[in-house]
């Protein structure tokens, strides 16, 4: 006759196929959702990051015109502005001035869109830090980076030069 184990391994128990694959299914499951949460979080941040970045470029070429004292201007057109030392004053980059920066937003991410308010917004500090416009008023205006979820973040230049990063809440 034959004789059934005894000791620990008689009483063990384990797990069953089927409750395998509903954990692994369960696991599959939360990390989808997790995923998704990170996918839109990681969108937020990049149109947070170009826009901060934008605004460190007018704070630093803001400085540099004071420091300088010679004028700095942005120059907009679709989906990326140029930065440029403009030794003459009159918002137009000629060759003989030089380019600081030049940035395409659509280039560095997809999906995001740079949009100015005035549409025909173009902004010069003067040699004293305080922003103008292409006319020679004052240069208050609005820099608007979106993506196609609608999240947006808006920099704001006050007439006497001071810039605010206004986020969606």
């Amino acid at each position: 006759m034959k004789r059934l184990a005894s000791g620990p391994l008689r009483n063990a128990a384990g797990f069953t196929l089927t409750e395998i694959l509903v954990v692994i299914a369960l696991v599959i499951i939360l990390t989808g959702f997790g995923y998704s949460g990170f996918s839109g979080w990681q969108k937020k941040e990049r149109v947070r990051s170009l826009a901060y970045d934008f605004a460190g470029h007018l704070r630093e070429s803001r400085m540099h015109a004071i420091e300088q004292n010679t004028s700095q201007t942005f120059q907009f057109s679709a989906n990326q502005y140029t930065i440029f030392t403009d030794t003459n004053g009159d918002s137009i980059l000629d060759s003989t001035e030089n380019v600081v920066r030049q940035v395409t937003v659509d280039q560095e991410d997809k999906g995001i869109a740079l949009a100015t308010n005035p549409t025909d917004f173009s902004l010069r500090f003067d040699r004293k830090g305080m922003p103008r416009n292409s006319s020679g008023g004052f240069g208050a205006g609005r820099i608007h980076f979106a993506n196609e979820d609608g999240y947006y973040v808006d920099i704001v230049i006050s007439s006497l030069g001071s810039i605010r990063i206004e986020e969606a809440s």
